[in-house]
């Protein structure tokens, strides 16, 4: 019997001819295009909310329930979209906030808003910033969803824990598109995982998947977590990057992560009594960015007030309200100061600007002992260093059997010129107490 002849059938032959005619789809000149070492990159990251928040890019705020991460949330929404500063931190442009909340309706999130506007006394969002505000009920509706369905990323009757849930995926990437939204929060991430189990797994796909959203609409995504619940903070000690719930997942896929936790009340009890003025410390709050690849590591502090909310129905509500804080710490000791301070052990040791090696005194030592926030050690030389009073310099440690050079940090500022510089900003009445 005749063998069965094929014509679809594709040989080795022709998959080679196919390759030297270029059939494949690739854009050749593209898939051989060269680096040039001489020619400068096309663009750099497009920052919106100072070094925190970026197009293309996931910032992910994380923090135990009740610490007030929504309530900040509502903050940075309206002060994006009014191009105004939050926390210090330059708003590139009037930004369009799109705010999906997965957990509280509709009207808790108008009553935030409401909180926020009567507390900076904002009665307009100049264009073209926008914020929309989206409770669970009012996704239900805008995504077309039927009592049976749920509002998750996932689809929960599916036999793989990783199955997307497109009603809902589709439904978030049209109210980005509806909204040209530059900026997208997400609140919080596990009423959006659902019933699904959560897993390294679909952590995993989930917050993979919303980067590409970032990538694919060119906006910045917020996204709000929990922490690991065995795990202390506030009180007792500062949270870290480790005590982010599935924080390899998110940590590694965001591109900034920031800590929200209550402020110990070690840091509490020294602005009381440094400087008692600066009150009221309760309520106190800190974000403190634990993890980046966009900027550098810093720590915001806000309280949180409570505001009396007149509805249209006439009912008043209380509402909490986050509000910036600006501890004694953060202004107490000016780098001048500071300097002049280390000046003789940056003189007379080798101070190593690498905290890592063993060998020797670094920087971080210096410096911790006169900083009342000691984890500011770092943004602090990074303003020295901008300032002009130290430098960074290579040479061989004495101290370590290792001949090669390392970064050294030594004083670039003459003390001289930085006593008189502090004395000539004194006012004549503290300098006749000298």
């Amino acid at each position: 019997m005749a063998e069965e002849s094929h014509d679809d059938d594709i040989t080795l032959e022709d998959l080679i001819n196919l390759a030297d005619a270029g059939d494949f789809g690739i854009d050749e000149e593209l898939a051989f295009r060269s680096f040039d070492p001489k020619k400068k990159p096309a663009r750099g990251i497009n920052r919106l909310i100072g070094d925190i928040v970026a197009r293309k890019r996931v910032t992910v705020f994380a923090g135990a329930g009740g610490v007030s991460k929504s309530t900040l949330m509502a903050l940075i929404a309206m002060q994006a979209a009014r191009g105004e500063q939050v926390f210090g931190l330059e708003v590139k442009e009037r930004l369009k906030v799109t705010a999906l909340n997965f957990e509280d309706d509709q009207d808790t999130l108008d009553r935030a808003g409401a909180a926020v506007a009567q507390r900076n006394e904002i009665e307009e969002i100049p264009k073209p910033g926008t914020v929309t505000l989206h409770g669970k009920d009012q996704l239900r509706r805008l995504f077309k969803l039927d009592r049976t369905e749920s509002l998750t990323y996932f689809d929960e009757l599916a036999e793989s824990e990783t199955a997307i849930n497109w009603t809902v995926r589709n439904g978030i990437t049209d109210l980005i598109r509806t909204t040209n939204a530059d900026v997208l929060i997400i609140d919080p991430l596990a009423a959006l995982m659902g019933g699904v189990n959560m897993s390294n797994s679909t952590m995993n796909r989930l917050v993979r998947d919303l980067a590409d959203i970032a990538i694919e609409f060119d906006i910045a995504v917020i996204l709000v977590s929990h922490v690991r619940k065995s795990q202390g903070g506030g009180g007792d000690r500062p949270r870290t990057a480790d005590d982010i719930k599935f924080g390899g997942e998110l940590v590694d896929t965001s591109r900034c992560a920031i800590m929200v936790d209550d402020v110990p009340t070690e840091y509490v009890k020294r602005w009381r009594n440094a400087a008692p003025e600066s009150g009221p410390f309760d309520n106190l709050k800190m974000a403190a960015v634990v993890k980046t690849n966009i900027g550098r590591s810093r720590v915001f502090y806000y309280r949180v007030e409570l505001m009396q909310v007149e509805c249209e129905n006439d009912d008043i509500e209380t509402v909490p309200v986050a509000v910036p804080f600006n501890p004694p710490s953060m202004a107490e000791t000016s780098t001048a100061e500071l300097f002049l301070k280390v000046y003789k052990r940056l003189t007379n040791e080798f101070v190593k600007k690498s905290v890592q090696s063993t060998a020797g005194v670094n920087i971080r030592d210096v410096l911790k002992p006169h900083l009342k926030d000691e984890r500011k050690w770092k943004s602090t030389l990074d303003d020295m260093l901008a300032d002009g009073l130290v430098k960074a310099v290579y040479e061989e440690n004495p101290e370590s059997t290792n001949r090669r050079k390392v970064e050294r940090i030594v004083p670039a500022s003459r003390i001289e010129e930085m006593q008189d510089m502090l004395n000539k900003r004194k006012t004549p009445t503290e300098n006749e107490e000298e």
